[in-house]
């Protein structure tokens, strides 16, 4: 098969590293696999396999790609383009449009939950695109969720969507070059390790998870807290950490390439995101053996950890049940059979998944 992957940049998004590890996958299996960037600047270029060819359009919009991919479409006719991110799909329908190209199959996959991910945007913005997604996703060959919140909540707002064109494959998230060792993340005198991982954004939450570490910090002076992550909330977090008067006992490490090297360091995770589409970091958490305390958000915490039965769900923006989520948390050991759940979200097992339905498609 002719694969190619298209993403918007190389930067250090969740979407952008699975998606290199599926073409990395699909490379090694012997497919012709091509990689096409809108952008390709950002920090995870060394992560893609030298089998995999490199397409850079070197746009500073997604939109602005248009005509580069419908060029490439028209002249290099892949049998499946599949596209990542909301956004990246609604440029990979209009290209195959545009280009005259009727033999390809277009797989679009969401990565978010989208109403929740909508909603945080402006009005027009949030009108614009509700409209263009429901109008051009029917017009892919298949839609993949990551998680099965997030097909439920496409087959909602585009009941054009069937059961048949709609399908949730999990991340590829676990692969056999995750680990490397690195310097400790916590300062020596640190007593409970705490963690978490993801951009500074409003979509984490991270002033709730700040506030319960500053209640269990009044209960625990040498508990120490380490956000992997960067974003533009980075100098207001910071802020707040001062006002609430643990800024010692937080730190913040911009972005990570390897978060896994610095989960296994820790005693407890926590993710306190508004939403999700899956969350990555939960798997590699459960990889890691860790005690795990999460939020009950949509979606993807509560499928990855089986509804509670491999950590601890919180209720979203309660920042007293977080605190007391970590405290009775840490009195237990981590629930048996931890890793073996977070290798059923292995990139083989998911690789495979996918080449079924891109055989099938093209079948």
């Amino acid at each position: 098969m002719h694969i190619a992957f298209l993403i918007p940049d190389l930067k250090g998004g969740g979407a952008q590293k699975m998606i290199i590890n599926l073409a990395n996958w699909f490379a090694s299996k012997g497919h012709r696999t091509d990689l096409i960037l809108l952008d390709g600047t950002g920090l995870y270029k060394d992560l893609i396999a030298p089998a995999v060819t490199v397409h850079d359009f070197k746009k500073s919009r997604s939109l602005y790609g248009l005509k580069d991919l419908a060029l490439y479409l028209k002249k290099d006719s892949p049998d499946i383009l599949f596209s990542a991110l909301y956004h990246v799909n609604v440029v990979a329908l209009l290209a195959r449009f545009f280009s005259g190209n009727r033999t390809s199959k277009i797989v679009i996959s969401e990565r978010n939950h989208l109403t929740r991910n909508l909603a945080s945007k402006n009005k027009l913005s949030h009108f614009m695109w509700t409209r263009l997604i429901s109008w051009l996703y029917p017009m892919s060959e298949h839609v993949i969720g990551i998680s099965n919140g997030v097909c439920q909540d496409l087959k909602k707002r585009i009941p054009a969507l069937k059961d048949v064109h709609l399908e949730t494959i999990y991340n590829p998230v676990i692969s056999d070059n995750l680990e490397s060792n690195i310097p400790s993340v916590f300062p020596e005198h640190a007593g409970v390790k705490i963690i978490t991982s993801g951009r500074l954004v409003p979509q984490k939450d991270y002033p709730t998870l700040l506030k319960a570490f500053a209640l269990y910090h009044q209960k625990n002076k040498t508990a120490h807290l380490v956000i992997l992550g960067t974003g533009f909330l980075d100098v207001p977090l910071k802020e707040m950490a001062n006002t609430l008067e643990i800024e010692q006992n937080v730190t913040f490490t911009g972005f990570v390439d390897t978060p896994l090297s610095y989960l296994k360091q820790a005693d407890l995770f926590i993710m306190t995101s508004a939403w999700e589409g899956f969350c990555n970091v939960i798997v590699e958490a459960l990889y890691c053996g860790l005690n795990i305390v999460a939020t009950d958000c949509p979606s993807g915490p509560a499928e990855i950890l089986d509804n509670g039965k491999y950590g601890t769900l919180c209720p979203i923006g309660d920042s007293a049940s977080i605190t007391d989520a970590i405290e009775t948390t840490l009195t237990k050991n981590p629930p048996a059979m931890q890793k073996e759940r977070a290798l059923d979200f292995h990139v083989d097992k998911i690789g495979v998944q996918f080449q079924k339905r891109f055989e099938a498609l093209i079948q």
